[in-house]
């Protein structure tokens, strides 16, 4: 089953319909990181203008990217990507790593 991120309705699948596979929808979680970007305040950083805006973006769209690798193998690739993040990403860096650690 396919939801939108609420995370009220994917905790009562998984407890009454444990042969059920639970996924976010792609799109909100993209939605969602970008209001992340946006509550840090680095907002203005994303719109690619200069060499730091484009690395912020395309870090974005890199942690975003990340749903689509194979689940034993997204713990390198996060560090692949943080090891190539800009200096403008660290609180979104630490946003994603607090959020991945409740999961």
């Amino acid at each position: 089953m396919k939801f939108d991120l609420e995370l009220s309705a994917i905790n009562v699948t998984g407890k009454y319909f444990d042969c059920v596979q639970v996924d976010g929808c792609n799109f909100h979680f993209s939605q969602c990181l970008y209001r992340k970007v946006q509550a840090l305040g680095v907002v203005s950083l994303y719109q690619p203008k200069t060499q730091e805006k484009i690395e912020l973006r395309t870090h974005v769209r890199k942690v975003t990217a990340l749903v689509h690798i194979p689940v034993a193998e997204i713990g390198d690739a996060w560090l692949d990507v943080i090891e190539q993040a800009p200096e403008s990403s660290v609180h979104f860096n630490d946003y994603v790593c607090r959020a991945a650690a409740s999961e």
